[in-house]
């Protein structure tokens, strides 16, 4: 008669032992039989990862970056590190600048040296240009080699990683973070089954300075932002990114804000996504995927003079 393995131990059983249930029960308790099935057992409790390691490994991947409060002898730290303009001083006639339109002095006359002839300008109009933080040249929209900087005032870049396959309510997160978009939709639109960051942006109050900002002495009140990437390998590019542009004051600027309607305000100076669905998320209210979401993210992000070579490289710079 043929025998029958037992599916713990292996052990050949007759046909009649796993038939019988007293038979049966007397080898499940035999030693060999209970030692497979407890090492068994352990090993698959191993494979399996609590919720609180997923959570752990979460917030292995937090970053706090912080920003020194901006004033004057942090904006000369800063200008003379970070934003040493290739200007190339040059001798015209009958030239006009191609900002103000006023007719240029040779003391006074400058333009970027990667620039064809004839975009010239007022040194000091160019410098009011870049203080907006697009590093471009206003006429032919070249992108020089700098190390552009912009006004943001100080505050903190915090960067939490959301895994999907645990409740939002299970992490530590700051109350204004959990959004109605965080609690209803487990994913972002168009990346199921992908885990996400949420970017939270703090900027403190204060009062503007001379250089940077357009209003010296008037105050303007602090700000909290929200953003969303996923957790892909575009979304971890444009990541380091932003986190080049908060670095370099890029991210927000001082200034007036066109959905308020009022001055001295913190506005955004690069693209974020800010909600899962609408204008400013990653599909419509319908469902249907905005296209060449990342595209758009990278050619603003270039355009402020951040690429991807320096993102990378610039983890030390400051």
């Amino acid at each position: 008669m043929a025998k029958i393995p037992c599916p713990h131990c292996g052990t050949l059983l007759s046909n009649r032992t796993h038939k019988s249930e007293k038979l049966w029960e007397r080898h499940l308790n035999s030693k060999k039989c209970t030692k497979a099935r407890n090492d068994k057992a352990k090993h698959e409790k191993s494979k399996q990862i609590t919720k609180e390691e997923i959570i752990s490994e979460s917030k292995k991947l937090y970053k706090n970056i912080i920003l020194n409060k901006l004033d004057d002898n942090e904006w000369k730290k800063i200008c003379e590190k970070t934003n040493k303009i290739n200007f190339v001083k040059c001798s015209v006639k009958n030239e006009k600048c191609s900002i103000c339109l006023d007719d240029l002095t040779d003391d006074d006359c400058v333009k970027f040296d990667i620039c064809a002839d004839g975009h010239y300008f007022h040194e000091n109009c160019l410098r009011q240009c870049l203080k907006t933080g697009d590093t471009r040249c206003p006429v032919c929209r070249k992108v020089p080699d700098i190390k552009n900087v912009g006004n943001c005032p100080g505050g903190t870049m915090e960067i939490f990683h959301i895994n999907t396959s645990i409740d939002v309510n299970e992490y530590d997160l700051p109350t204004k973070i959990c959004t109605k978009d965080v609690f209803d939709y487990k994913f972002i639109p168009g990346f199921e089954n992908l885990n996400y960051y949420v970017i939270y942006y703090r900027i403190y109050p204060g009062i503007q300075i001379r250089g940077p900002h357009n209003n010296p002495d008037h105050s303007f009140n602090g700000a909290i932002r929200i953003a969303y990437l996923p957790d892909c390998e575009e979304g971890r590019n444009i990541l380091n990114l932003y986190i080049d542009a908060f670095k370099r004051r890029l991210t927000f600027r001082v200034g007036f804000s066109q959905t308020r309607n009022r001055d001295n305000c913190i506005c955004w100076n690069i693209h974020h996504k800010t909600t899962f669905f609408g204008e400013h998320g990653f599909a419509d209210f319908n469902g249907n995927n905005y296209k060449h979401i990342f595209e758009r993210m990278c050619s603003e992000l270039y355009e402020k003079g951040i690429t991807f070579e320096e993102a990378y490289s610039i983890k030390n710079y400051y």
